[in-house]
C-alpha cells in the first residue's frame, strides 16, 4: 500500500473518532430553557425580588436564580449563563423591597442587603416555602409567583 494512502486512512480515522467524541461531550450537555415569570407581594409587582430555583434531582448540578424587575417580572439564570435546565424545582424568595437608589455611594455601608425580609422568611426555606415549578423543554412562562407579606389563615 502507497504511505500516502496509509496516512490518509490513519487521518481519517483519527477525525472520525474525534468527531464522535465532540458530539458526545456537546451532546450530553442538556441546553439551558430560556424561562421568564413574574412575582407579585399583596398583589402589587416586586421590583427586586430574589428568587432561587433548587433542583430537585442530583442529576442538575446547579440552582438558577433571578431578580426581579420593577415591573416584578424575572429571566432565569444558571451559571451565569441566561437559562433554566428542564427539571422539577423548590423556589425560595426574598424581598427587601425596591432597591434603594442613591447619589452618593455607600461602599457596602448600609446597602440594601442589609434590610429585612419583608416576606418575613416566609419563603426563605426550599422546605418550607410551598413554591415550586416544573420546567419542560417547551416551557416559555411560568405562572406568576404570587407571594404575601400578610400571615396564613389556618
Amino acid at each position: 500500500m502507497c504511505s500516502w494512502l496509509r496516512v490518509f486512512k490513519i487521518r481519517a480515522v483519527f477525525c472520525s473518532v474525534l468527531g464522535a467524541g465532540l458530539v458526545f461531550l456537546t451532546g450530553c450537555a442538556e441546553p439551558l430553557i430560556q424561562v421568564s415569570g413574574s412575582v407579585t407581594v399583596d398583589g402589587k409587582p416586586a421590583e427586586g425580588a430574589v428568587l432561587i430555583f433548587h433542583p430537585e434531582v442530583a442529576e442538575i448540578p446547579t440552582v438558577a436564580t433571578a431578580v426581579t424587575d420593577a415591573n416584578g417580572k424575572y429571566q432565569l439564570v444558571s451559571d451565569m449563563n441566561n437559562g433554566i435546565r428542564a427539571g422539577t424545582y423548590r423556589v425560595t424568595a426574598t424581598w427587601r423591597g425596591p432597591p434603594k437608589k442613591t447619589a452618593q455611594p455607600t461602599f457596602g455601608l448600609g446597602s440594601d442587603a442589609d434590610l429585612p425580609d419583608l416576606l418575613k422568611g416566609r419563603y426563605a426555606s426550599k422546605d418550607t416555602s410551598g413554591l415550586t415549578a416544573v420546567i419542560e423543554k417547551s416551557t416559555v412562562e411560568l405562572p406568576p409567583l404570587e407571594l404575601t407579606t400578610k400571615a396564613s389563615r389556618k
